[in-house]
């Protein structure tokens, strides 16, 4: 026969563990329990709600790799932020591609002295039509190419066709911007076969800038085209000259014996046809242009 105790004698945490109990007959009476029994009542519903947790996290997890592979897939379908292009072949077939896709405009700058007859015979085949269909391009190339016939041959070519070209005494490396959304420059290892792809939108917004400053900063290039009928008469030159020289605008109208209004109007011509943009500039393109150099 088990043992009871009174009820009130038993010790309270006994009670509220349920390790005693009271007897069925004497609802006053307490008789202990089996500790196993107790266990598997208190045990239970933590075990079924961590069973239930499992399942949650089980649940959460499919989730969170569906998630992952979709993310993945998606990333594999886009270009990367940045990119290095190796090789020759791919380097064309690459600037082949943004050309054909180029809707607006093409930004681009070349530094050096100019590139061999052969690869500007290349590159004029691909933009041409590239112009033909409307799209803009501008190019600055270094001064040293004024004196290379066959970088001012192809600047003829595409000048033609409406782009424009200005040189500046010094130049970043290698860049070439299609529509403000993509760019493409000079890789890490100055190999002309290699070009660094990059789509982040951020960086070529600030690419696009440097160029958009240098192109302020730079000069315009006269094709012969340009320069044929630049100077409409002998008055209209030895402005240019006092130009060059330095002079102001009151300086030349006491020079030449005309008004300043007038001499103000000349250089106002002048300047829309040689791009330029201040009165320092306006100098040194036409000391760079070549149109003084031409006796009439």
């Amino acid at each position: 026969m088990e043992r009871t105790v009174p009820r009130e004698a038993a010790p309270p945490c006994l009670l509220r563990s349920g390790l005693v109990a009271s007897t069925e007959d004497k609802p006053d009476l307490v008789r202990p329990v089996g500790p196993s029994i107790v266990a598997a009542r208190l045990l239970n519903p933590l075990e079924q709600s961590i069973s239930a947790t499992r399942a949650e996290l089980a649940r959460a997890s499919q989730v969170i790799d569906m998630v992952e592979r979709a993310y993945e897939r998606g990333r594999a379908g886009r270009r990367p932020d940045i990119a290095l292009i190796e090789g020759p072949q791919e380097v064309e077939d690459t600037l082949q591609l943004a050309l054909a896709q180029c809707r607006r405009e093409i930004i681009t700058a070349h530094p050096g002295s100019g590139r061999s007859s052969e690869i500007l015979a290349q590159v004029l085949e691909r933009d041409l039509p590239v112009l033909r269909r409307g799209v803009s391009k501008r190019v600055i190339y270094q001064h040293t190419t004024r004196n290379h016939p066959p970088t001012l041959e192809y600047i003829e070519r595409i000048v033609e066709e409406g782009a424009e070209v200005r040189t500046s005494s010094e130049l970043f490396d290698r860049l070439i911007i299609f529509d403000g959304e993509i760019a493409y420059v000079s890789a890490p290892s100055g190999d002309e076969h290699e070009l660094v792809e990059i789509c982040q939108p951020a960086l070529v917004r600030y690419l696009t800038r440097v160029f958009e400053l240098a192109w302020i900063r730079a000069s315009p290039i006269l094709t012969t085209t340009r320069r044929e009928g630049l100077v409409v008469d002998d008055q209209q030159r030895a402005i240019m000259r006092m130009l060059v020289a330095g002079l102001t605008e009151d300086k030349i109208a006491r020079e030449l014996g005309m008004g300043r209004r007038t001499v103000a109007e000349h250089i106002r011509r002048i300047s829309t046809r040689l791009g330029s943009t201040s009165r320092a500039q306006l100098g040194y393109s036409i000391a760079i242009s070549g149109v003084l150099d031409e006796e009439p």
